[in-house]
């Protein structure tokens, strides 16, 4: 018998990584995957929602129902091989609760087109700028389809005013802001120091923080990687920081040891050319770790300097802010620090976040 529950479909391939990492397999996973894994996790907890993950990879989770995507068909005849993909991919949204709902962080326009078709309504979170300002040249085609189906959305979740501005003023699209969250940590390190964080890829600019570290010989510089994107990108960074002295690399860590590594470091650069939900700046706020960010101050998150601060573009810049950080007395150190926990601790909150989920789900379902 059908109950009342809601079932919340959501396509996250890589959220394994996160919930439940597996020994033998490199991790890959960013922002997104563990932003949704809190949710979901508070999810479970609640009467009245049933969760379901749609994954390429299987894992466990108590509470979550793992359904596997098949990989698509691509050999025999055509229209028989797309049968069979549609077939596939319209059972992953199998349920038995009264009520259901689609919520995409990662676009796959063959899964929208599948909920719109069956009356399942359909929640889009924006993961990232790039995805509706421009920004991004290395996926027109995707975000052609992608900017078709924004206005077809139910709902459509914004991370920041800037991205509410965008959607309203080129889609006419009111979207509700859910800011992103962070999962609290009683860690108090033995700050060393200067760490980066992130994937091997060009978007990240990993590079930079390299060359920024020939600039302080003498402190030790710590570069920590999830996954690589670009092998050849990979390789040639891994052999690059090798041969800095001071400069430690730091391969395919797992995101349950990320806690560690934020909590240990004197302070945090970003080299990214963009940020989503900017995770990696909660993770070091509430770690008690300043952010030096080259370029990216999502949501002017940095615009007092409490959190840290924004070099504007310009290396020289990011630098001078950093050596004056380095250099000065333990006192104003600590105040930094203290200041960017708080910070961190008062802006991505895990029941705020979940509320504004909830309110969303709700107006989805109407």
């Amino acid at each position: 018998m059908t109950n009342q529950h809601t079932t919340v479909f959501l396509n996250m391939p890589l959220l394994g990584q996160v919930l439940d990492p597996q020994p033998d397999v490199p991790p890959s996973f960013g922002g997104a995957e563990v932003q949704m894994s809190l949710l979901l996790k508070a999810l479970c907890k609640l009467e009245g929602y049933r969760v379901v993950v749609f994954s390429n990879e299987v894992f466990e989770y108590p509470g979550i129902e793992v359904r596997v995507i098949k990989p698509p068909i691509k050999r025999g005849v055509s229209y028989i091989s797309r049968y069979i993909n549609i077939k596939n991919n319209r059972a992953l949204f199998k349920y038995d609760t009264a009520h259901a709902l689609f919520l995409q962080t990662l676009f796959d326009d063959k899964l929208t087109r599948i909920a719109f078709e069956l009356g399942i309504p359909t929640v889009f979170r924006i993961n990232g700028d790039s995805l509706i300002d421009g920004s991004s040249i290395n996926q027109s085609s995707r975000l052609a389809r992608l900017h078709k189906c924004l206005p077809k959305f139910d709902v459509v979740v914004a991370q920041s005013p800037y991205q509410q501005q965008l959607l309203q003023d080129r889609w006419g699209i009111e979207a509700p802001l859910v800011r992103p969250a962070i999962e609290h940590h009683d860690l108090k390190g033995d700050k060393q120091y200067v760490l980066w964080v992130g994937r091997r890829a060009h978007l990240k600019r990993p590079w930079l923080f390299l060359e920024l570290a020939r600039k302080f010989p003498d402190v030790p510089f710590r570069m920590v990687t999830t996954s690589v994107w670009e092998k050849t990108l990979g390789a040639a960074l891994e052999e690059e920081a090798r041969a800095i002295p001071n400069v430690e690399i730091i391969l395919d860590v797992p995101h349950k040891e990320m806690p560690n590594h934020y909590s240990n470091a004197l302070a945090f650069v970003s080299t990214s050319m963009t940020e989503g939900a900017p995770s990696v700046f909660a993770e070091a706020g509430v770690a008690g770790t300043p952010i030096f960010s080259l370029d990216v101050n999502p949501s002017g998150v940095l615009d007092d300097g409490t959190l840290g601060v924004c070099a504007c573009g310009n290396r020289d810049v990011l630098a001078d802010e950093l050596r004056a950080y380095l250099e000065s007395d333990d006192q104003n150190k600590r105040e930094r620090q203290q200041a960017a926990y708080q910070f961190a601790k008062t802006h991505w909150d895990q029941k705020e976040m979940l509320n504004s989920y909830l309110a969303v789900f709700a107006l989805a379902l109407q």
